[in-house]
């Protein structure tokens, strides 16, 4: 057994097991203390160790007027002072320990008018007046004798107290004079212009006192462009409170390179997240934003990590980042081509493994070809011909080069339609539409060029065909014989007399009306250049118009000649002087088989060799 033990408060003893015995703390009874305290009462405390503090019985106390009362613990030792109050000649006296919020409202001297202060401790007399005659001797301001002012002398307290007419110039909380005139009571706020400098002090605006007095600080539009803790982000705060300290630390940085951020004014503090991805790659710093390299990813794995051979170890706790150890041993995946395994390390699953180096057969990804010697890893093989594959609209083949899978063809179709039209077995220039019918109405009036000649067949004119649901006989009309029908057919018999063969062949070249030639020869750089334009636009078969910049009506008439060359529709849009030209692809649109220079030497060297063909008798007569 241990030894006897006395509890704290020393009433009761006690004897344990020594296991069980507390040599350090000693042991509580539990009883009340009972201790007797200063303040007279008894500690209420369990048996406790050390002192009994102070006592924390509740009791009531009065405010300085007698008004409110407040429970208090008793040991909080409130300054206590002495009140006296007369009421019906009833002397009541206690002891005040706080002030309360209420007026004090007690009657003064007077008898007419109450105490306004706040609650003060109270004597047995009462208060004199402020309003007494006794006590007041001169207007408001203190400037002008009463005397001088009333006819009278003020007796009792109501008796109005006059005023001067002269400036209150009273000292007011902020050094300035009251402005205005004698007057009672508490003086008016002080509306003197003041100028008062910004938050960052660089600019000073001017301000009336009272706003100053108030805690008004006026604020400037300048933002502030100094740089914050982290050397990266700028304040940016409109007229900046820490602008000057800023400017000072900047200035003394020169001498001291190396500063902390207990240096940076509250303001300047980076309070950004800085986010910048980590070492490990996997997550981003939650820290406030920084200079210099961000810490190291605290985030752990307790997972053993292990290579896919399995002979490859991490045992955890494994720092974030970390990769799976790099294994020496042979990789035992196995090829899905079931060709023999080529010998290479062990390898994390998102490294591939070597390709195959065997050739094997396989067909192309059309299926009409079988590739040889091709790699095993190449899966989709290309044969390079086109693909040849029926479009959707059941009409044209995909012209796509190489060959390709069947998802892969033109969908919608975009070629030219190209089926004859039922009206005038022209070819349909619309965008493909499958197996609709053509339309046929007066908005896709056939433009197709056709040849109409006259009844004699002299006169011959190259016109759109005009084709419609409302015109079907448009392509049979014919022109009117003028006076040069007869002409030729009186020099069509008189050669005949002669024995003249008028149609003679003559090797021309027609890709090219002869005015084309005629003008290439007068402007080669720009005709050459217009030509250029046309051949590119027909080499790209996903374009189906080419558009001109406005220009003159010279420069139209060449394009609008060389779109006929090259069976392309040409229009003519806009008024002047905005006019220009636009030509549009048509199913028989094709480049000419000469180009523009060629062909004007061709028309050159034929042309010296062209007889004229007689008009006239005078024409039939043999030099002299």
């Amino acid at each position: 057994m241990g030894p006897v033990q006395t509890c704290f408060c020393g009433r009761s003893n006690s004897q344990k097991r020594c296991t069980e015995t507390d040599y350090d703390d000693g042991w509580s009874c539990g009883k009340t203390c009972g201790e007797l305290l200063a303040c007279g009462h008894s500690c209420l405390r369990p048996c406790h160790d050390g002192f009994c503090g102070a006592c924390t019985l509740l009791e009531t106390v009065l405010c300085y007027c007698g008004k409110v009362e407040m429970p208090i613990m008793c040991g909080e030792q409130l300054a206590g002072r002495e009140s006296v109050s007369v009421s019906c000649g009833t002397k009541t006296e206690w002891i005040g320990k706080f002030e309360c919020d209420n007026p004090c409202e007690r009657l003064l001297e007077c008898g007419i008018h109450r105490c306004s202060k706040r609650c003060h401790p109270q004597e047995e007399k009462p208060m004199s007046c402020s309003l007494s005659p006794e006590r007041v001797s001169s207007c408001p301001c203190g400037a002008t004798k009463l005397e001088k002012l009333l006819a009278t002398p003020r007796k009792h307290c109501p008796d109005p107290i006059p005023t001067c007419q002269r400036q209150c110039n009273k000292l007011l909380s902020c050094g300035h004079l009251c402005k205005s005139k004698c007057h009672h009571g508490e003086c008016h706020p002080c509306k003197s212009e003041i100028m008062v400098r910004c938050c960052c002090g660089n600019t000073e605006i001017q301000t009336t006192c009272v706003e100053r007095v108030n805690s008004f600080q006026p604020e400037c539009n300048t933002i502030c462009r100094v740089l914050r803790s982290c050397g990266r982000h700028e304040c940016g705060r409109k007229c900046c409170l820490g602008y000057k300290n800023a400017l000072t630390r900047m200035k003394g940085k020169k001498r001291v390179p190396n500063v902390h951020l207990e240096d940076f004014e509250p303001e300047h503090l980076c309070t950004l997240i800085c986010n910048k991805s980590l070492p490990c790659g996997n997550h981003n710093c939650s820290a406030l934003c920084h200079k210099g390299p961000c810490p190291s990813c605290l985030e752990a794995s307790f997972e053993e990590r292990v290579c896919h051979c399995g002979r490859s170890r991490l045992h955890p706790p494994i720092p974030c980042g970390i990769k799976v150890p790099s294994c020496q041993y042979p990789c035992q995946r196995d090829n899905l081509c079931r060709h023999p395994r080529i010998l290479h390390e062990c390898h994390p699953n998102d490294e591939a493994c070597p390709r195959c180096p065997y050739h094997v057969e396989r067909p192309c990804i059309c299926g009409e070809t079988l590739l040889r010697n091709q790699p095993c890893w190449r899966q989709n093989g290309s044969c390079s011909k086109p693909c040849r594959r029926k479009l959707a609209c059941g009409i044209h083949e995909c012209s796509k080069v190489p060959c390709h899978k069947p998802e892969s063809c033109e969908n919608p179709c975009r070629n030219l339609c190209g089926k004859a039209r039922k009206l005038c077995g022209h070819p349909c220039v619309k965008i493909c539409h499958g197996s609709i019918i053509c339309p046929e109405g007066i908005e896709t009036t056939c433009r197709t060029k056709i040849t109409i000649t006259c009844t004699c067949g002299q006169l011959r004119q190259d016109v759109p065909c005009n084709t419609n649901t409302e015109n079907t006989t448009a392509s049979w009309r014919r022109l009117t014989c003028t006076d040069s029908c007869a002409i030729a057919e009186r020099n069509q018999k008189l050669a005949q007399a002669l024995t003249i063969d008028p149609d003679r062949p003559v090797e021309l070249d027609q890709s090219y009306h002869p005015e084309i030639l005629d003008y290439y020869a007068q402007n080669k750089v720009w005709t050459c250049n217009i030509e250029k334009q046309f051949r590119q636009f027909m080499q790209q078969d996903d374009l189906q118009k080419l558009s001109f910049k406005p220009m003159k009506s010279l420069y139209r008439k060449f394009i609008h000649q060389l779109a006929e060359s090259y069976n392309l529709e040409s229009e003519a849009l806009d008024p002047e002087p905005y006019r220009s030209v636009v030509c549009q692809k048509t199913y028989t649109s094709q480049i000419p088989s000469k180009s523009l220079s060629v062909a004007y030497i061709v028309y050159k060297s034929q042309a010296k060799h062209v007889m004229p063909i007689p008009h006239a008798i005078s024409q039939l007569r043999k030099p002299t």
